[in-house]
């Protein structure tokens, strides 16, 4: 029996993965940045959760998440830390601590503490890798809570609440958890709802054409209302905003917008938003050091003047879609030839397209 393909998923996950790249980019108008942020990883989370499948049993689950997201966390990490390292060497009036405790210890630190920002202890080699140990205890705490729950959605939609309220107070303190755990936690909301989606049956094709433009056009303005309001928001930093109940509303009308969008355009199949779709966590892993290295390219021929470092959205977006496609050409060789950084064996690693 195959697997049931969801299209209108596939175009989220690319969609989603696309503003990621787009919200790395320094933005001269910082509302694009607010915007983007208060859905693009909600949105993430959401469609993981959609994904989701138990295993049935905690044990089992812990072992699959530990192998498709903490194995993968640790090889791209390693990577990351000697691309970080040449610049570390190429740029010492960026790094004047040049003791063997700065280029050391503390990357490795950064590794252990899993957040996805730097402390006075540690340095973050990549800093959007914090996502997959924010996804694998999402799903470890979300697996915990459908067992003491008894899949029983007002429990666990109760456990849910009273997780998040408790992030909140801790975050107040500015005692937020380590190793993206909080991040865990402010997704659950997000991870929960794709689950339930998924478990509704539902179907976009009982939505008509008129409706979804309704929806799309609503959720825009929504999101975009809601993201001026409440400000810049991210969920690395367990940052809420202004406003917990604003992010939640934002994050979710942002993510409606999206899945509305994709199911309008779903029609259209192409081969390469199968594959983007397929490859987006290893694009999540890479895609900051392309970036990094495509800006100070395309700097020596692009003044930024009168912002320096800041960029338009039109360049910034032209900029993302190069990201994106330079990223093929390393998905498909680690794919293929190094498939343990991704948790899988050899003989197990899918055929990609040439």
């Amino acid at each position: 029996m195959t697997q049931e393909r969801f299209y209108w998923i596939d175009y989220a996950k690319v969609i989603g993965i696309f503003l990621v790249v787009l919200g790395h980019i320094h933005l001269q108008n910082k509302f694009y940045t607010d915007f983007i942020f208060s859905f693009h990883i909600p949105l993430f989370f959401f469609v993981s959760g959609f994904l989701f499948k138990s295993v049935g049993e905690f044990k089992a689950d812990f072992k699959k998440s530990f192998r498709t997201l903490l194995i993968p966390y640790f090889w791209f990490y390693v990577l990351s830390y000697f691309i970080w390292l040449e610049g570390f060497i190429r740029h010492p009036e960026l790094f004047p601590d040049r003791s063997y405790y700065a280029f050391f210890v503390k990357p490795m630190a950064g590794m252990v503490l899993a957040v996805g920002y730097d402390t006075p202890h540690s340095i973050m080699a990549n800093v959007p890798l914090w996502f997959l140990p924010g996804l694998f205890f999402c799903r470890m705490i979300f697996s915990l809570l459908l067992k003491f729950s008894k899949r029983g959605n007002t429990a666990m939609s109760f456990l849910i609440v009273a997780l998040v309220a408790l992030l909140v107070i801790l975050e107040l303190f500015d005692k937020v958890p380590l190793f993206s755990i909080g991040s865990a936690v402010m997704a659950l909301p997000f991870f929960y709802a794709g689950y339930l989606l998924k478990n509704s049956r539902f179907q976009p094709s009982n939505i008509s054409r008129n409706m979804l433009g309704f929806i799309l056009a609503a959720g825009f303005t929504v999101t975009v209302l809601l993201a001026w309001i409440n400000g810049y928001v991210d969920m690395n930093y367990v940052n809420f905003g202004k406003s917990p109940i604003l992010f939640y509303i934002g994050g979710a009308t942002g993510t409606v917008m999206v899945l509305t969008l994709s199911m309008m355009i779903d029609r259209f199949r192409h081969s390469v938003i199968n594959f983007v779709s397929a490859n987006t966590l290893t694009i999540f892993a890479i895609h900051l050091p392309i970036l990094l290295f495509t800006l100070e390219i395309f700097g020596h021929f692009v003044e930024s003047e009168p912002h320096p470092g800041l960029h338009s959205l039109p360049y910034s977006v032209i900029v993302s879609f190069i990201v994106l496609a330079s990223c093929g050409v390393p998905v498909v060789i680690i794919d293929r030839y190094f498939p343990f950084i991704l948790g899988k064996n050899k003989e197990k690693a899918k055929a990609l397209p040439a």
